[in-house]
């Protein structure tokens, strides 16, 4: 029941900027939420897969689920400061090419090798009546496995936020 690192409505054609998980009950053992910066990822692909790199910055990717889809690439460079993310393994299009396919692939085997459990990947275990907000596009999240009796022994709500700039 653990979940691989991704980002929320990667098929979404409008996403909310700002996610929220408020925690209800906490699992027994384990279900740990983990955040990965964007830019801490970004620099740690620069030294050890420069080549998977620039194939997820150059390549459309889409994903999509329920009817909604979404084709962006998985890492956006377009801000040098900021990059961007939109990933979600498990929601790539049926209908995309084998070559995406694959590079969906391998840019889970990277993160499962080279950053789960890594000095960038950040644990947090939420208590009842606590919560968490991020940047959902420039940080990548996921879950720890976890074990419960039943099945509200671990529970979060989730929502989020469309962020705007007007006055």
């Amino acid at each position: 029941n653990g979940q691989p690192l991704h980002t929320d409505e990667s098929y979404i054609s409008n996403p909310c900027d700002i996610m929220v998980f408020y925690c209800v009950n906490k699992a027994i053992h384990g279900g740990q939420t983990n955040f990965v910066d964007g830019i801490q990822l970004v620099e740690r692909m620069k030294s050890i897969a420069p080549e998977l790199l620039d194939k997820l910055s150059t390549i459309d990717v889409c994903y999509e689920k329920a009817g909604n889809k979404r084709t962006e690439k998985i890492i956006d460079l377009s801000n040098p400061k900021q990059p961007a993310f939109n990933y979600n393994y498990y929601c790539i299009s049926p209908n995309e090419s084998p070559e995406v396919k694959s590079l969906n692939a391998e840019f889970l085997s990277f993160l499962e090798t080279h950053i789960k459990g890594s000095y960038i990947e950040h644990p947090v275990q939420l208590l009842p009546g606590e919560s968490v907000y991020w940047w959902d596009h420039y940080v990548l999240h996921g879950r720890n496995p976890f074990e419960v009796n039943k099945t509200d022994d671990r529970l979060i709500w989730k929502t989020g936020v469309t962020w705007t700039d007007d006055d």
